[in-house]
């Protein structure tokens, strides 16, 4: 009885660690990809208004059915170029 006491004791304990660990990962995540996510926002946002588009829509989320076969349409090669992120 003593020894099931003790191991659902342990039991418990690796659980609130793994819980709180999760939670520490998922904060940390997020602290280091904002920055990330602001700097591609804004580059974002500036390609837009140098090109006076009115709405950029991401089709990553699945929110769009169809997607310009024009690339003068799609910004996104733009958008890299503002980053200076580099494609071949």
């Amino acid at each position: 009885k003593t020894k099931e006491d003790a191991l659902r004791n342990m039991m418990g304990r690796i659980q609130e660690f793994e819980s709180l660990s999760q939670q520490e990962l998922s904060n940390k995540r997020d602290e280091l990809f904002e920055p990330i996510l602001i700097k591609a926002q804004n580059a974002i946002q500036e390609v837009a208004d140098e090109k006076g588009f009115d709405y950029v829509l991401d089709t990553g989320t699945g929110a769009i059915l169809t997607v310009p076969k024009d690339k003068s349409k799609d910004i996104l090669e733009l958008v890299q170029a503002k980053l200076g992120i580099k494609t071949e």
